[in-house]
Formats: C-alpha cells, sequence, structure tokens
C-alpha cells in the first residue's frame, strides 16, 4: 500500500484507545500504519485537535505500535489523531488517523439551585425557571424532583435548567436537582440545597348569600356571607351595601360573614361582595337583602307517580305562598300536623310532601305557610280530599284564605 514518487507514502493509520477517564488516571493510546515501506522506520505523533502544544512522540523502530501512556488532567477532554512519518525520513509523506473522542470526567461538587425570578412565591399561570448549578464536575445530567417524585415537565436532561411556562397549584412543593455523571453523583442533602415554590391561587369571583335572623330584642338582621371557591389565603372581603363600602373582613377560610341591621318589609337595597388576594379584585352580584313577610293565597299543586301498569302509588304535593322571602311551610292530614316521626317519616316544613299510596294516607290535606325566622302568622291553603288511589275529591274553598292565627281552622270552611 505504498508507491515511490517523488516521495514514499505510508499506509493506513489506525488510533484506538479509552472512550473516557478520570482526573489523576493513567490511560494508553494505541496508533498502527497498516502498511509500512521496507527500511522505513516510523515516528509517531499523538495530536490534539486544537491544541498548539507540542505532540506527544513516539518512535516505532521494528514496527511495532506506537503506545502513549498520559498522566489524565482536565486539559486533556478533546479529540485526538495520530500522525505517522519516516523517522528522519523526509522522502516518506506522512499519514493522519481518523479522530478519536476522548471524555475526561470530573467529580461533581457544590450543587445549588438558583430560582430565575429569585421570589419563592409565585401566582397561577407566571413562569419559573429553577437553574441547577455546580461549582466542579464534567459530563453532567440532570435530574429534577419535587416532593421527591421526579417532576412531570418535560426537559433536557443534558441542560441545567427547567422553565415552567405555566404554573399551577400542582406545581407547588420542594424542588431538588440530582446532578449526576458517570463519575458520581451529587443529591442534595441539606434544606440550603432545596427551593420551595409555593403557587398562589387568584381569587374567583364571590358567591353572596344571605339568612335573615330575628334578635331576641325583637330586631331583625340579615347575616350576609361572601365564599369564593378558589383563593390562597388571606384573603380581604368587603361588603358594599348600595356601593358603599359597610365592612371588611381579612379572613384563611375562602369567606366571611357579615351583619346587616334590616327591617321587614322595607326595601333594604343591594349588598356585593369584594374580594381582594392582593393582586386583583373581584365582585359577586348584586342580591337584595329586602326581606319580605309571607302574605298572599297560598295554592297547592299535584304530580302523581305511576307504575308500569299506569297505577298510581304515590302522590306529590306542592305548596306555595304568593309572598314571603324565607317561607316555611307545615303540612296537615286531617288537621294534624305530620311531623317527622310520623307515618311517612318524611322530613317536614318543606315545599314538597310525598303521599305514599296506602290506607291510612286517605284523608283531608293542607299545607300552611310562615316565616321560617317568625311562625307566630300563618296562611293556609285550600284543602283537598285525596283516597286510597290518589285521586282529589274535593279542593274548593268556601272562602279566600287569609292570615290566621294559631287555630288553624278558624278561617276555613269546609
Amino acid at each position: 500500500m505504498w508507491q515511490r514518487t517523488d516521495g514514499q507514502t505510508l499506509g493506513k493509520v489506525v488510533i484506538w484507545g479509552p472512550s473516557e477517564g478520570t482526573v489523576k488516571d493513567i490511560k494508553e493510546f494505541f496508533c498502527k500504519v497498516d502498511e509500512i515501506p521496507e527500511d522505513v522506520s516510523v515516528q509517531y505523533q499523538l495530536i490534539k485537535e486544537g491544541d498548539s502544544k507540542k505532540p506527544i512522540e513516539y518512535t516505532s523502530l521494528s514496527g511495532e505500535p506506537a503506545q502513549f501512556n498520559i498522566f489524565v488532567v482536565s486539559d486533556h477532554d478533546g479529540r485526538y489523531k495520530c500522525k505517522a512519518s519516516g523517522h528522519n525520513n523526509t522522502e516518506v509523506l506522512p499519514s493522519y488517523s481518523n479522530s478519536l473522542r476522548f471524555r475526561v470526567i470530573e467529580k461533581i461538587v457544590n450543587a445549588h439551585i438558583v430560582l430565575d425570578p429569585p421570589s419563592e412565591e409565585f401566582w397561577v399561570e407566571e413562569s419559573v425557571t429553577l437553574q441547577c448549578n455546580v461549582t466542579g464536575g464534567t459530563y453532567v445530567s440532570y435530574h429534577w424532583l419535587l416532593d421527591n417524585v421526579p417532576v412531570q415537565h418535560h426537559y433536557n436532561r443534558s441542560q441545567n435548567q427547567l422553565t415552567i411556562q405555566s404554573l399551577s397549584t400542582s406545581d407547588s412543593g420542594r424542588y431538588t436537582c440530582v446532578a449526576s455523571n458517570q463519575l458520581n453523583y451529587t443529591l442534595f442533602s441539606n434544606s440550603s440545597d432545596f427551593k420551595n415554590v409555593n403557587v398562589k391561587e387568584h381569587v374567583s369571583d364571590p358567591k353572596i348569600s344571605f339568612e335573615f335572623v330575628k334578635r331576641e330584642n325583637g330586631n331583625f338582621s340579615a347575616v350576609v356571607k361572601c365564599q369564593s371557591e378558589k383563593g390562597t389565603s388571606p384573603i380581604n372581603f368587603s361588603l358594599l351595601r348600595n356601593n358603599d363600602n359597610f365592612a371588611e373582613k381579612l379572613d384563611e377560610d375562602l369567606q366571611a360573614s357579615f351583619e346587616v341591621p334590616i327591617q321587614l318589609d322595607q326595601n333594604m337595597g343591594f349588598a356585593q361582595c369584594l374580594a381582594n388576594d392582593r393582586t386583583r379584585r373581584v365582585l359577586s352580584e348584586p342580591l337584595n337583602i329586602t326581606v319580605e313577610s309571607v302574605g298572599g293565597a297560598v295554592t297547592m299543586s299535584v304530580d302523581r307517580t305511576v307504575t308500569n301498569n299506569s297505577v298510581v302509588w304515590a302522590v306529590w304535593l306542592r305548596c306555595s305562598v304568593e309572598r314571603g322571602t324565607f317561607p316555611e311551610y307545615s303540612w296537615f292530614l286531617n288537621n294534624t300536623r305530620l311531623e317527622k316521626q310520623n307515618l311517612f317519616q318524611h322530613q317536614t316544613n318543606d315545599a314538597v310532601f310525598p303521599v305514599i299510596l296506602v290506607p291510612e294516607a286517605a284523608g283531608i290535606y293542607h299545607c300552611e305557610a310562615a316565616n321560617a325566622f317568625d311562625t307566630t302568622t300563618r296562611v293556609l291553603s285550600q284543602k283537598w280530599r285525596i283516597n286510597k288511589e290518589g285521586k282529589v275529591v274535593c279542593c274548593q274553598w268556601s272562602a279566600v284564605p287569609k292570615a290566621i292565627g294559631n287555630d288553624s281552622n278558624s278561617a276555613t270552611k269546609w
């Protein structure tokens, strides 16, 4: 594989040796020309690409492969090739090998996490970058843990950054970076090596509701409740009454209550809840807190439940009153109030009452409406006779219902 023109040419040069090593290792590299002209001694040089330092030399006088022993330091990381030429013979044209990659693996030291931005407090949909910095170490692979569990976000393990573009509350917790290479790995072992990320949720639009309360002194109050479904405490709740600030509370439970003195059957206007989490302010829908007492006509309606054979097995009575913000209903069979422990075992004081058609259920039914906060005044409905087949036999009043006292029969005529 050589020819003589104006000089001799060496055959193909081959290089082999380890692909990696650690500092202070001793590694051996070898070079060999597959065809050497007669009477030619070969001088080999081990050259690091891009390095201007003097190459390591080896002279082969009897055709044996060149052997280069290297005491590994950090600077040995790089690509190497062999140059073969004639020893003290300028007529031999030099040849070069392909390059060989050699990596110097260094121990990882002093790993720590840096947050960008540096705060550990974030809001939902903000972004954060966690950077795992090492003082020493080469060819490092990075693994991220959230509360000791691998994070779900995609990241490049060869890069030292984890970027979360749109944070959610599930991203809250303690982040750990495990930096490792083929030589060793570093797992953080003290609190300063962790970074806590707290993702806060913006407060949602509050819902508003109120209860009507009669105090022992005879005065009335509306207990207004403001409640948000989402948000990170503490949240400041304000109650607006007719667009004016009425009261404020700082609450830890996503809700707050306010007591507003009101008068029965008078226009008390509107109330709104304002929730503030220090970054945003959100309002509830306005709520009319006027309380109207029970009055006007009380009416009943009926629905039936039938079997597949078109047999009625239950009757559902519904009661409604013409006026009243907080009505409470009572049900009667043959002028006897139906209590919870009665035949049907159903909760009373409800606008709907089921009648299971057993023989004992037949009779005369009616309902009464009263204020939930004050039952001294009641309004009576018409009376219906229901037979055991669920038919309404009679359902007429002989007089218009009106407000009555404690005697449930004082305003009725059958």
